[in-house]
């Protein structure tokens, strides 16, 4: 159900929101499944949001995490200079 109300509020977010934003998702997310943040920036982006994805992959052992180690910075760094 909680999957659901995130997705929907994705949207209602897509079609307030002017600023163009980036979303950083890995595939080991130890808080969100694949189908959760797959779902979100679709319903998001289809709603009139302006989002760039950046899908990495796997990050150490939760990629939820990944601006919490060091070891994230080039991820974060590659993604928001191809904005």
């Amino acid at each position: 159900m909680q999957d659901v109300s995130l997705i929907a509020a994705a949207g209602y977010f897509g079609a307030h929101t002017k600023v163009p934003s980036i979303w950083f998702y890995g595939d080991n997310d130890q808080l969100f499944p694949v189908a959760t943040w797959r779902g979100m920036y679709e319903r998001y982006t289809k709603a009139g949001g302006h989002a760039e994805l950046v899908a990495y992959g796997a990050f150490m052992t939760d990629s939820h995490q990944m601006l919490s180690f060091p070891e994230g910075l080039p991820i974060w760094a590659r993604g928001s200079m191809a904005s």
